[in-house]
Parts: structure tokens; sequence; C-alpha cells
């Protein structure tokens, strides 16, 4: 008789880090404390100076365990597709190396999997260093919710193949690799579907909005992603992603020009960033 272990299937977790030991440590003991214990871990330090190598040849995990250090640092998207590519795992999730699994993240994604959709994603909570505020998603997202904007977040569950189907992030982008991913998994395979309970805790700074930062390496990758979708994006998905461009870049527009240039069911989170400044 074959153990409940074998009937369930492996899931693969890759973590890319560098130079962050003490929140690594944090978010692998997150990843300890997951109720679904059918995992394979796949840690890779993109060139860390900060001892993590060190630590990573002393880890003892509960699950089968692998890990690499570049001795330089190739970026979060190469590292991650390094995991990608050497994962046993029927289905794959990563985990950044600041942020913390809920008990049940992995439990609940693989209870929820049905054919017919691209990945899984799920509600978060967003913490800083006073506040923690629930993220909610729509339970749904498509192709063309998807091509206005990230609605999935930074991580996902999807099948392994799918990921390496797809050669996995885009090396080439300088930010916004995780959306380029989701939407080119969305677009080939299917909708999304996001369960509406917080299993992540994502740390995000005190000054964080959810826009695009002012740092000119996220702006750039932003507009890079941008510029590669906008082939399959109509008018008015274009027009919005032009305004979180210049918004970004400083462009002042009044009240009834934001509201002009943002689609109606992102009206209320638009007045919210308006009002807030």
């Amino acid at each position: 008789m074959k153990s409940e272990r074998e009937h369930t299937p492996l899931v693969t977790v890759y973590l890319a880090t560098k130079n962050r030991l003490s929140l690594l440590q944090r978010a692998l003991k997150s990843l300890e404390d997951q109720t679904y214990r059918n995992l394979e871990l796949i840690v890779v330090d993109d060139g860390s100076e900060d001892g993590t190598s060190d630590f990573l040849n002393t880890y003892a995990s509960a699950y089968p365990f692998h890990f690499v250090s570049f001795d330089q640092s190739g970026g979060a998207p190469a590292a991650r597709n390094y995991a990608i590519h050497r994962a046993q795992g029927e289905f794959i999730t990563g985990l950044d190396d600041d942020d913390r699994f809920l008990p049940d993240r992995v439990a609940r994604f693989v209870q929820e999997w049905h054919d017919g959709i691209s990945l899984l994603g799920a509600e978060s909570f967003l913490v800083t260093d006073t506040r923690r505020v629930r993220w909610r998603k729509p339970s749904v997202v498509t192709y063309d919710d998807l091509l206005y904007r990230n609605l999935i977040g930074n991580q996902v569950f999807t099948k392994t193949a799918y990921m390496r189907q797809l050669k996995g992030f885009d090396e080439h982008l300088d930010a916004s690799q995780d959306y380029d991913m989701w939407l080119r998994l969305v677009r080939k395979y299917g909708p999304a579907r996001i369960i509406n309970e917080p299993l992540q805790l994502v740390s995000v700074k005190s000054s964080r909005s959810d826009r695009i930062t002012a740092n000119l390496q996220a702006n750039w990758g932003y507009y890079s992603c941008y510029l590669k979708h906008r082939p399959f994006m109509k008018s008015a998905h274009r027009r919005y992603h032009v305004y979180n461009i210049r918004t970004s870049r400083g462009k002042q527009y009044t009240l009834c020009e934001s509201l002009a240039n943002t689609p109606i069911k992102f009206w209320k989170k638009e007045l919210g960033r308006l009002f807030k400044k």
C-alpha cells in the first residue's frame, strides 16, 4: 500500500536570496511550519556576502533541500530560473526572502487546484513596521483584467511544466518580472484563480504605495514590461499604463484627468491614492 505522502503531489518551493540572512531564516521558518509536508525546497543564494552560504551549508531542512550559491549576482529572475529548471515537483511556488507563508498556504493551494486554470494566487497581509493590511483581490483574474495591472501579487502556485514551457522569468527585465510571468501564464493557459483568504505575510516599506516606485530601475522595468505586452492591449489598457508611467515620473493630473485615464473598476483605489497625498 502506498503511503499518504506518495498519494499527494510533490510541490517545489523556490527561494532566491541576497544579503538578507536574518530575513531568510524567518522565511524558512514559515516554510518549515507548513501543514502540507510533501515539499521540496530549492534556495538560490544570488551572490550574498553576509554569511548566507555558510548558513545554508549547515541548514537542516524538514524537506528535501537543495541550494546553490552564485559567486556573482545574476539577478532574481536568473536565480528563480535556476530553481525552476531543477525542480522535481509537479507543482511549484515561490517565496520571497522577506515574506512569510502562513501555515496552510501550500495545503490550500493543493486542495484548490483544478484543471482549466493557469495558476492559483491568494490574498495577503501587507505588513509594515506598524500596520498589517489585508490585500483583497478578485476571485478570478482574466487575461483582460491582468493587462490593466498586476492583480495577482508577487508569488503564485502553478504547474512546473507551465513555467518551463514559457522559459521562466524574463531575465532581460529590470523589474516587473513577476507581472510579465503571470501575463504569459494567463494568456497561454487560462484565467487565474485567487483564494480569498490571506495566506502570506508580505513585507512592505512604510512609505511604499501600490503604484510604480520612483526608483529608476523599477520604472524602466515596468516600462519595458508594458512595451513587451503592448501589442496585446486595447486602447484602454494602454491609456492606463501610460497614465501610471507618467504619474510615476512626476506628471500632475487633475482629478477629472486621473479618472478619465483610470478604468471605472479601479476608481476607488485611485481616489484613495489621490486623496492620500
